[in-house]
């Protein structure tokens, strides 16, 4: 395990960042089995978390995972702490682009003014932001008020602040025993239609040709005789070959 090589404050620390990220919007928009575990309340068995790979690294004690749950902002443990869920509240400021090397105590006194309702935690996140936990919705509207209105800037820059979002509301409705429902429509038959009448044929114009008959001509009755087309007269009294006289070949 890698707590043997690290302090007890720096486990707690260590183990609480990892037990948020998993019930993150990020991670839980795409973390399926964990939203599988989940019942109807959104709640997971703390077991469950405690059975995960990343967890076990770090500890195998389930009384600590618990009272970790129950020091973070982000997640709620049910009373007899057996099981836990992502927080509803929108108690969260975020103050962002501010460095992790700043004091706490230079954190702490931006919100200390009277204007700001009265916060319950101020810690760094990541990535130059954090978390400043309220414990009412209207006292973080209200120091986010305060913060857009009044102060404007820290540390010599502006102010980029917000308020945490509620988790995702996840499109999944599980019974108590973490199994989905079946669609309703999965058994459903399907209702059986007659395929629609195809459209009666149009009359269409139609080309005609010219009939020819298959039958046999008759003979005539008398053959035509033979003429000599040599001997034969035109109009200006000559023969076809040109001569006058029919030409004697004798």
């Amino acid at each position: 395990q890698e707590s043997n090589t690290m302090s007890p404050e720096e486990l707690k620390e260590v183990l609480k960042k990892q037990l948020e990220y998993y019930f993150s919007r990020e991670n839980l928009a795409n973390d399926l089995y964990l939203v599988s575990q989940m019942d109807s309340d959104q709640y997971v068995p703390i077991w469950t978390i405690a059975n995960f790979n990343q967890v076990k690294r770090l500890t195998s004690d389930l009384q600590l995972i618990v009272d970790t749950l129950k020091s973070s902002a982000l997640v709620h443990v049910d009373e007899k702490g057996e099981r836990v869920r992502p927080n509803q509240k929108r108690c969260i400021v975020i103050l962002r682009e501010v460095p992790a090397s700043t004091p706490v105590e230079e954190v702490e006194k931006l919100f200390t003014n009277g204007n700001c309702g009265r916060f319950v935690s101020c810690e760094f996140a990541h990535n130059d932001s954090w978390y400043i936990t309220f414990e009412t919705d209207a006292d973080a509207q209200q120091a986010y008020k305060y913060l857009r209105e009044e102060a404007k800037t820290f540390l010599g820059k502006p102010i980029m602040a917000r308020i945490k979002a509620k988790p995702m509301a996840m499109n999944v409705f599980l019974p108590k025993n973490g199994l989905r429902s079946a669609e309703p429509t999965m058994y459903m038959q399907p209702v059986y239609a007659p395929p629609p009448a195809p459209p009666p044929p149009t009359q269409q114009q139609q080309q005609q040709y010219p009939l020819y008959s298959v039958l046999p001509q008759p003979w005539p009755a008398t053959p035509q005789g033979y003429f000599d087309t040599a001997s034969l007269a035109f109009q200006n009294a000559a023969f076809l070959n040109g001569f006058p006289a029919p030409g004697h070949y004798k």
